[in-house]
Formats: C-alpha cells, structure tokens, sequence
C-alpha cells in the first residue's frame, strides 16, 4: 500500500475480468496484472551529524530513528573509530515494527586526553547478520563527527588569536606599550634638561617605529 510507512516490497495483483450480465466483451483480453510499487525506503536517520565536546563538557547525545517500518527486526551497531579516546554508553539500538519511529538516544563521552578527540567519529551501522528485515541489509553507516569545542577547522584554538594580539606591544622600562600614545607618554618622564628637548623628540620617533613595527603597521618619514 503506498504511503502507509511499511515496508513490504511491490505486490501484483491478478485481475480476471468477466462479464456477469448480458453483454460480451470487446477485447478478448480477459486477465490483467497490475504491481503496486511500494514506495517506502528502508534508512535510519541520525539527529546530529557532529557532537561537540571540550575539557568542560565530556559527554554529548544524538539520537536514531528508522524512516520506515520494518517487518522484523532492525540491529543498527554503534562503534567508536577510537575506544581509547570516545566511547558510546550502548554497543548496538534495536528496533521492530513496533518503536521503529520512537528516536533512542546514544551518550558519547571522551575519555582519557581531550586532545585525542580529534578526528574520531561515532559510526552506526545496520548488523545484517541480526537484522530479520532484508531491504534494511544495504543501508549503508552513518557517522557522527567527534568536534572540539574551541577549534576552527583547521585545529587552530581559537585563544592563540589573542595571544597573537599580546605580542602587539613592546615594554619600555617595565611598562607595556600597546599604543603611539603610550609610547609618547613615556617620553614625557624622560628628565627634562635645556638640552634635552631633541633627545625626547628623537626616542619618541624611535619607540614610535618599534610600536608600529611590532604591530606589522611600520612606515615613517623623519623630517629635519
């Protein structure tokens, strides 16, 4: 029947026609077969293709759902790519004509150095062997990605940014100088002689080019 959610393959049915009343037929075509197509997939679906997990938070949960009923049994495997860094709380989801659309829930927890976590995935498969339902044997796996929390996709942590804008700045007699305008305030504690007006211009110049150098920004111009 289609669209019923049930898989249970094509029927034929065999049509012999026949007159019952006065009359006759004008092909002599009596017999016809007609196949109901069933248009119901065997699959599962997965609520999430990827779990985040960080040093704070070490566990995370998807869930599986068939997309079709079955006539039997259907015994998706659920496999860790690393047991030594992420492991499931279940080895194996069962499910039958009668909670194959109840979602169940699989716990990942990352186990041992957070940083092993990287590149490991959660893999569900359907186990033939104990599978009763045969259209749900060339279903292929699904996987869900293993992610840590903090990371581009390059690996990178995102806190090196910020440890990239620290080394923005220089430190001039204990103090760090982040900005022109602290490098120019410090110029101003330099001791103030009657000679001493050039030699206040000329450091300022040069704390200005170490500012501007170390913030990858340097370009000046002196002029006499």
């Amino acid at each position: 029947v289609l669209d019923d959610l049930l898989i249970e393959g094509d029927e034929t049915i065999d049509l012999n026609i026949a007159v019952t009343g006065p009359g006759s037929l004008r092909s002599a075509q009596s017999r016809a077969t007609v196949t109901i197509v069933d248009d119901d997939f065997a699959g599962f679906t997965l609520s999430e293709q990827q779990v985040n997990l960080s040093d704070a938070v070490t566990t995370g949960t998807f869930t599986a759902v068939l997309d079709a009923q079955p006539t039997g049994t259907v015994l998706l495997r659920v496999v860790s790519s690393d047991g030594s860094a992420v492991v499931a709380d279940v080895d194996a989801l069962t499910f039958d004509a009668e909670n194959w659309n109840t979602p169940q829930t699989v716990t990942v927890t990352g186990v041992g150095d957070v940083g092993a976590l990287a590149g490991t995935a959660i893999i569900v498969a359907v186990d033939a062997t104990a599978t009763t339902t045969d259209v749900f044997d060339s279903v292929g796996a699904q996987t869900v990605s293993i992610v840590l929390e903090g990371q581009d996709d390059g690996g990178q942590d995102d806190g090196e940014e910020d440890n990239e804008d620290d080394e923005d700045s220089v430190t001039v007699d204990g103090d760090e100088i982040d900005t022109v305008e602290d490098a120019l305030a410090g110029v101003d504690r330099l001791p103030a002689t009657g000679e001493s007006s050039w030699w206040r211009d000329f450091v300022a110049v040069v704390v200005t080019l170490l500012v501007m150098a170390t913030a990858g920004t340097a370009a000046a111009s002196l002029k006499s």
